[in-house]
């Protein structure tokens, strides 16, 4: 009788241990598991998300020099063919350097080869132009380097000639042919003909000239070199 009692006491000591590994020990391992998995998680989304906030905060405070950016792009390649601005810029960068522009022709705009996509449904164009001027060789000189330097709009010098001016040596007529850059509609492809914005539609406005007709553009005398 002494013997069985202490046999009954290892069994239910064994039964309570066994009852606790599976009843009570190993459901806290496992949900201890799970929150451990739960918090590496969490701990990568945290940092996911603070790496997201410092890039924020970081586009926030170049958000001025982005715009600044994006403003002389537009310069640039304006988003449009943007003649009649040309001709003002053009005949700036004459006034300046001394020379006296004769005329300025504008090609159709195509597309650039290779082409380049831009968003809005736009695609880069390039459009050939001429400009004819008369001076002194000196300020011709003057026209090419602040027309690529000074210009706001981007320029592509292809060729440049050189003849005897109307009014003789040394007043020279120079002839300088190169690309102008615009954003245009992406379905136009080479050898069609890009849409011209035309400012008559609105009230007060002047006509623009012709993509393929020359413009000739007043300026004042040319100033020679001493």
């Amino acid at each position: 009788m002494s013997l069985r009692i202490p046999l009954v006491a290892v069994g239910a000591a064994l039964l309570v241990g066994v009852a606790f590994v599976f009843l009570l020990y190993r459901p806290l391992g496992e949900e201890q598991t799970t929150l451990a998995a739960e918090t590496v998680a969490l701990e990568v989304q945290q940092a996911s998300v603070s790496a997201q906030i410092a890039e924020l905060e970081q586009i926030r405070s170049d958000e001025p020099r982005t715009r600044e950016l994006l403003s002389r792009l537009e310069e640039l390649i304006p988003s449009e063919v943007a003649q009649p601005r040309t001709l003002e810029e053009l005949q700036a960068v004459a006034d300046t350097a001394g020379v006296s522009i004769r005329s300025v022709s504008f090609a159709d705009p195509a597309p650039a080869v290779p082409a380049v996509p831009a968003p809005d449904g736009q695609q880069l164009g390039v459009i050939t132009t001429t400009v004819v001027m008369e001076g002194g060789y000196f300020q011709a000189v003057d026209f090419l380097r602040r027309l690529e330097l000074d210009g706001p709009r981007a320029v592509l010098t292809q060729s440049v000639a050189v003849a005897e001016g109307e009014q003789r040596f040394p007043s020279l007529s120079t002839t300088w042919t190169g690309q102008l850059f615009a954003l245009i509609p992406a379905d136009v492809v080479a050898g069609e003909e890009a849409p011209v914005p035309n400012p008559s539609a609105a009230p007060g406005a002047t006509p623009s000239p012709s993509a393929s007709a020359a413009a000739a553009v007043p300026s004042s005398p040319p100033t020679e070199a001493p």
